[in-house]
């Protein structure tokens, strides 16, 4: 019958579920459009602007993970590097130190392990952190030690090329199993170079003492054939040799020629040259020591008398004479005269 109670009971149950749809869709809708606050935080991070430098760190890290997967450890240790300078991550110093492992750097992977175990944060590391401390260990124990004990006071050391500061007389230095140049100077000192070989773990005394230089070197020269050369007294060949430092007199003799002396100073380890320019004795002979001297003489006389005969035989006339002979003569008129 169309009067039958259950039809209104049938529309209320229809407008009630109605209304209940409605509302859980609107409520569904809502759900969708809040965001999720942990979720809304990730998406902001990951569309935010990244920094270049965090940028340039992280593609350094990425390529120095590419050069360690193919066994290049220097492009990988360089890589690293360059993403540590950038941005100082634990992470990149541990990655660090195990390269310096695969490169047999023993000093270097140490004193990287040391710095990623200071900067390091054990409960954020976890087992990398225990893996630092054990390889560690390791590493100390592959090191060897040079003992230097190095005289005189200021000498300079090198080594395997590189300069070593800070004092010397009482020094250890940690150096990688194998052979290591060590090269020590000082002024006015003979310079010393040794090569060692220390094995892992090995401690090697190195002893070194210089030897001063007492001595230069005197160098004397001089063009003139047969010259004779003489230091402190005693023959000096011509060229060069050491001597000790000091004063010393030079002489330089040759025949023919001035001698020359000269008296240096020389000091250790110093060079000099002395060019010995020798002068040619001019001899001066006394004017009767000439025998042009002579024949100038008796040109001359032949000259003069040959003029006095001339002008006699030319005049007709004896000639007068200032003084008496003292000689009588009988005259032809048979009287005596004097002249």
């Amino acid at each position: 019958m169309s009067g039958s109670p259950t039809r209104p009971c049938a529309r209320l149950v229809t407008a009630l579920g109605a209304l209940l749809f409605v509302t859980l869709s609107t409520r569904g809708a809502h759900a969708q459009q809040s965001p999720d606050p942990s979720r809304t935080g990730a998406a902001a991070q990951s569309s935010a602007p990244v920094d270049p430098t965090v940028r340039e760190a992280r593609a350094a890290f990425e390529r120095g993970i590419e050069m360690s997967q193919q066994e290049r450890w220097g492009e990988a240790l360089d890589a690293f590097r360059r993403s540590f300078e950038l941005v100082p991550r634990p992470s990149t110093a541990f990655n660090m130190a195990s390269t310096f492992v695969r490169l047999g750097r023993h000093v270097e992977a140490v004193a990287a392990y040391e710095h990623y175990l200071r900067i390091a944060d054990p409960s954020a590391e976890g087992a990398r952190f225990t893996d630092a401390q054990t390889q560690l260990a390791a590493e100390r124990a592959m090191v060897a030690t040079l003992e230097f004990a190095i005289a005189p006071e200021g000498a300079e050391l090198r080594l395997d090329g590189r300069r070593v500061e800070g004092p010397l007389s009482q020094r250890a230095l940690s150096v990688d199993p194998g052979a290591h140049t060590i090269e020590v100077s000082a002024p006015r000192h003979r310079a010393f170079s040794t090569t060692v070989r220390v094995a892992s773990g090995e401690r090697s005394p190195v002893r070194v003492s210089l030897e001063a230089i007492t001595t230069a070197r005197l160098e004397v020269q001089c063009t003139v054939p047969g010259a004779v050369v003489t230091v402190d007294g005693a023959p000096f060949a011509l060229g060069g040799r050491e001597v000790g430092a000091g004063a010393h007199e030079i002489n330089v003799t040759a025949a023919g020629y001035e001698p020359f002396r000269r008296r240096v100073t020389l000091a250790p380890e110093s060079t000099l040259r002395v060019d010995a320019s020798l002068t040619r004795v001019v001899v001066v002979r006394p004017l009767h020591a000439n025998p042009l001297f002579w024949v100038a003489i008796a040109g001359g006389t032949a000259v003069i008398a040959t003029s006095v005969v001339l002008g006699v035989v030319l005049s007709g006339q004896a000639p007068e004479f200032a003084t008496s002979t003292g000689i009588t003569i009988q005259a032809l008129s048979g009287g005596a005269a004097r002249f």
